[in-house]
């Protein structure tokens, strides 16, 4: 097996594209964007779900009370949560505010359901989209 896949990979290096210049690898700010969005999904996945326990996401809406503590600080910690993701992967503690604020919309707004989980994700995704950008064009 490991024969076969070195043959294949040699067959590759001495390709027609290889040998006229093409190249099918991204550019390096591609690749970095890339890469940012994908860290920043997969610590959002983390951060959405396995970090926030069903304590946290119901007590995160308003008109909601858990254990004596208000929505607005269930909401903070688990906007927090996300916010340090953010900041921490892009090196940029703005895009972590920023991750925070637009965190917080979002999840009010699907807490007083004006969307379902589907649109909070996506919206979700967006911004991190929209962060991994600013992170690569300031750098």
């Amino acid at each position: 097996m490991v024969a076969l896949l070195a043959s294949l990979l040699g067959s590759l290096a001495t390709s027609p594209a290889m040998e006229t210049g093409l190249t099918v690898s991204p550019t390096p700010a591609a690749a970095a964007l890339v890469d940012l969005v994908l860290l920043l999904s997969f610590a959002h996945c983390l951060c959405d779900f396995p970090l926030q326990t069903d304590k946290v996401a119901v007590g995160k809406c308003p008109g909601t009370t858990v254990v004596g503590v208000p929505w607005g600080y269930w909401m903070a910690g688990h906007c927090g949560t996300h916010a340090l993701a953010v900041a921490l992967i892009t090196g940029v503690p703005l895009l972590g505010a920023a991750e925070f604020a637009a965190h917080f919309l979002i999840d009010l707004l699907k807490c007083r359901k004006v969307f379902n989980l589907a649109t909070d994700q996506t919206l979700h995704f967006l911004c991190k989209v929209a962060w991994a950008i600013c992170a690569v064009s300031i750098a």
